[in-house]
């Protein structure tokens, strides 16, 4: 199993390696990207015993826009992947599938640009699973790198009911520039965060749920990202 860690970015996506900065191609360093040539048992157990790598994103996020460079190493694009699946989890426990479709295979030279992927359309979630089916012609498994779009949070000055709702049943994220006040209950399966910059109350009445997540952060507005940076395991 190899880990590691890497920063979320916000709205520029969140990168496995870096693609070159001054445009959107992709080295042929076989070091700038992942390689599996070894199966293992997926975290998804409905998936089985296959190549896998799986993002955890540190918090929950609505994803939007993906974006896919295949491995790009001269002579050995065969590795890449093609047919793959993408599955998404809260809590890297329950997996909903969210897409299977194919990845063109890379060109191997400099100039490669990678190519988008499927719209995940805002589906709220912390751990992203690639599943390969199937690469390029070869039995080991690579991709250069991915980024996944998310859905700015908006940043308020401060926050209180009615703003916050008295019940929480889904996943929402709040983040203020100064303070959050609540006494919001937290249903099972809900999932609250709160970032505040300088406070957060959580005042009578506030209660969350056997079943339910409640997160809380001192660092104010900095697009979702909680004061975390997030360690993803790759196999």
């Amino acid at each position: 199993m190899k880990n590691i860690l890497v920063l979320i970015l916000l709205l520029a996506g969140i990168p496995l390696k870096a693609q070159n900065c001054n445009d959107n191609t992709h080295s042929t360093n076989s070091n700038d990207g992942w390689l599996s040539c070894t199966t293992d048992i997926n975290p998804n157990p409905a998936r089985g015993t296959t190549h896998w790598i799986l993002y955890d994103l540190g918090a929950v996020y609505e994803l939007t826009t993906t974006y896919f460079w295949n491995y790009n190493v001269f002579g050995q694009t065969d590795r890449g992947m093609k047919d793959i699946i993408l599955d998404t989890s809260t809590d890297g426990v329950s997996w909903t599938a969210q897409v299977s479709f194919e990845l063109s295979q890379a060109t191997g030279n400099s100039s490669y640009t990678g190519n988008a992927g499927p719209n995940l359309n805002g589906i709220s979630a912390r751990y992203v699973l690639i599943t390969v089916n199937s690469t390029w012609g070869h039995s080991c498994a690579g991709l250069a790198e991915v980024k996944f779009g998310v859905q700015p949070y908006a940043c308020f000055s401060a926050l209180t009911h009615p703003t916050l709702p008295v019940v929480e049943t889904e996943i929402r994220h709040y983040e203020s520039s100064d303070y959050i006040r609540s006494n919001t209950l937290v249903l099972p399966d809900a999932m609250t965060i709160y970032d505040a910059a300088n406070c957060i109350e959580l005042n009578a009445g506030f209660t969350v749920e056997q079943g339910a997540i409640f997160e809380a952060f001192i660092d104010g507005c900095n697009g979702g990202l909680g004061n975390v940076q997030a360690p993803n395991k790759h196999k």
